[in-house]
């Protein structure tokens, strides 16, 4: 009786050591995008503020919000900052590579943003 009441606790305690593991690997990035996204965010607010404005368009009337990209793209036609939507891309990429367990990939996609917020306009 104990073989058998050992085995599914042990199965247990193996499977939470595995999502704590893969949790952990999605996390040692997944901050790192979180607060890169909150940059960017930051920056493309400073710069709404700063900049020009334009047109409200029909999909901003229908409730929806926009997206970081969708602001960094305005911004770009806008004002030429390429550095908002390089950015966004790069989280993007970022993302995915974290879900995927590639966390070199994902440290770089982050490097890559960061770089592209410190940018001059261009």
């Amino acid at each position: 009786m104990t073989f058998l009441l050992g085995t599914p606790l042990a199965a247990v305690i193996l499977a939470l050591g595995f999502v704590a593991d893969a949790e952990a690997r999605e996390s040692s990035c997944g901050i790192a995008i979180v607060a890169a996204e909150r940059q960017l965010n930051r920056t493309v607010d400073q710069r709404a503020k700063a900049g020009p404005s334009a047109r409200e368009t029909t999909f901003a009337t229908l409730g929806r919000q926009p997206t970081p990209a969708t602001v960094a793209g305005a911004e770009k036609r806008l004002e030429g900052w390429a550095g908002g939507v390089e950015a966004a891309a790069a989280l993007t990429r970022a993302r995915r590579a974290d879900a995927h367990g590639r966390a070199a990939a994902c440290r770089a996609e982050v490097i890559r943003a960061r770089k592209a917020l410190r940018a001059p306009p261009h």
